[in-house]
């Protein structure tokens, strides 16, 4: 009994010390020397990136000076279609879609 103790105590030892190598950072870093990926650009769009903006009223706005106070709003990146549509092309694009909506 006292054999199978140590033995039990002598393989917890190791455990611990084999526990508290430095070899990983435990940070998820990925496979190193892939390619980058990039995300191709759809048909027709364009690529806004994020960036801010100051809303509100600003020092020139002399008659709402008092009233509210301009902050700044932060926009996530976002596609964006290339050229404008007409309200009759996007009433035709509902209708053509309709089905896969309901």
């Amino acid at each position: 009994m006292n054999k199978v103790k140590n033995v039990l105590i002598l393989g917890l030892i190791i455990l611990f010390f084999a526990s508290c190598s430095n070899r990983q950072t435990g940070d998820l870093t990925g496979i190193k020397g892939r390619p980058d990926w990039y995300e191709p650009a759809p048909l027709g769009m364009v690529f806004i990136p994020k960036g801010d903006f100051n809303m509100g009223p600003n020092d020139q706005d002399v008659p709402f000076a008092m009233v509210s106070h301009p902050k700044t709003v932060s926009i996530d990146a976002f596609w964006m279609d290339n050229t404008e549509i007409t309200n009759n092309e996007y009433r035709q694009f509902v209708y053509w879609v309709r089905d896969s909506t309901a």
